[in-house]
């Protein structure tokens, strides 16, 4: 499975999975089927969008699928879950599927999803960086089987700066 069906799947049952990994997932940065833009969708031809979403696409179904809309629509599932989310993606790759990864990163980010998101400078889809990124990619997993433990150091500066942020009024 790829990217874009482990994102699928684990945000659509969030409580069945402690972490999905997407490495260069084919997500379209859109939230509605008719705002895919043809750059993001060049590479993928109109008989597989049909096939997977009925001919012509069942724009609703496009949406319930779509790890974005589904993110979007319920961030707070996501976050009760406790669901580790990896996804990251080349700077250079050839399929424009950063443009889709960070879309989805930002849908993340802005509605407090916790996550861990690499946007890899001179990486591609394929090549000598999908080594070292694979391995990332299971260093996370492993933080993820094996939390780490409490840092006392962090903990007291977070301390600190929270009391700057209550005298601050935040």
């Amino acid at each position: 499975m790829g990217g874009m069906g482990s994102l699928r799947m684990a945000f659509k049952y969030p409580d069945r999975f402690r972490g999905v990994i997407a490495l260069e997932p084919g997500i379209e940065p859109a939230l509605a089927f008719d705002d895919i833009k043809l750059e993001d969708k060049f590479w993928r031809a109109d008989a597989i969008f049909e096939e997977r979403f009925g001919s012509p696409v069942d724009a609703a179904y496009w949406a319930d699928n779509n790890p974005a809309t589904i993110a979007q629509l319920n961030p707070q599932r996501l976050i009760d879950s406790g669901l580790a989310i990896y996804i990251e993606a080349g700077t250079e790759d050839m399929y424009g599927l950063h443009r889709g990864t960070d879309f989805l990163h930002r849908i993340l980010f802005d509605t407090g999803v916790k996550h861990e998101y690499r946007y890899v400078l001179g990486a591609d889809l394929v090549g000598a960086t999908i080594r070292p990124r694979v391995m990332n990619a299971l260093d996370f997993m492993q933080r993820v089987e094996a939390p780490l433990v409490a840092d006392p150091v962090a903990d007291a500066a977070r301390q600190r700066i929270d009391l700057q942020k209550r005298r601050a009024g935040l």
